[in-house]
């Protein structure tokens, strides 16, 4: 890591967060993500199939921070795994630098125990549909959430890690479990 990003941490380093984020461009094609432990402790970063819960989101038309990607939760339970960051420790991610007609600024998303964590935004270039959530999303991912009886604004604040969603996605993942539960009590006490 270069001295620059160092030097950008040193800088955020009075901030309180726990965790800080600086995004640069790499490249034209790849933008490096730099994650650093702001703490006294060593801490504990949440990952899917080594994957950081990291999305890019970009200002619309309208100068509003929107999703350009979204996130897939994975069904497996050995898809989660995480990571140790010592203090003052920094690791280091790529994503992909989109091309478009567009012209604005993004950022990243950082989702981890449920707080969300920005970087700093970077100029780009966009293709405005990304803003756009495809239709095949609701049909292929939504459909894995109906059951748990998760509403479309709870779906879309999961797969634009909105903060709290865990926990949310949680309490009615439970009241679902808990019903399934009573109905196959209520089924074994009839047959008995």
């Amino acid at each position: 890591m270069n001295q620059e990003i160092l030097k950008q941490f040193e800088n955020k380093n009075q901030l309180e967060k726990e965790i800080l984020l600086i995004a640069k461009k790499s490249n034209d094609s790849i933008l490096s993500i730099f994650v650093y432990n702001n703490s006294k402790d060593s801490i504990i970063v949440s990952r899917q199939d080594s994957s950081l819960f990291l999305i890019q989101e970009a200002k619309n038309e309208n100068g509003k921070w929107k999703p350009i990607e979204y996130w897939q939760r994975a069904t497996c339970v050995n898809s989660y795994n995480t990571i140790k960051i010592k203090p003052n420790g920094v690791i280091e991610t790529k994503s992909i630098a989109y091309k478009g007609s567009f012209k604005t600024k993004i950022r990243f998303k950082l989702y981890d125990s449920d707080q969300v964590y920005y970087s700093n935004s970077l100029d780009g270039n966009i293709n405005p549909n990304q803003f756009e959530i495809p239709d095949e999303l609701f049909k292929k991912v939504y459909s894995r959430y109906t059951e748990y009886k998760v509403g479309k604004e709870l779906f879309k604040k999961i797969i634009f890690l909105g903060e709290n969603s865990a926990k949310e996605f949680k309490k009615k993942y439970d009241n679902w479990w808990e019903e399934i539960n009573k109905k196959m009590d209520k089924r074994n006490k009839s047959k008995n």
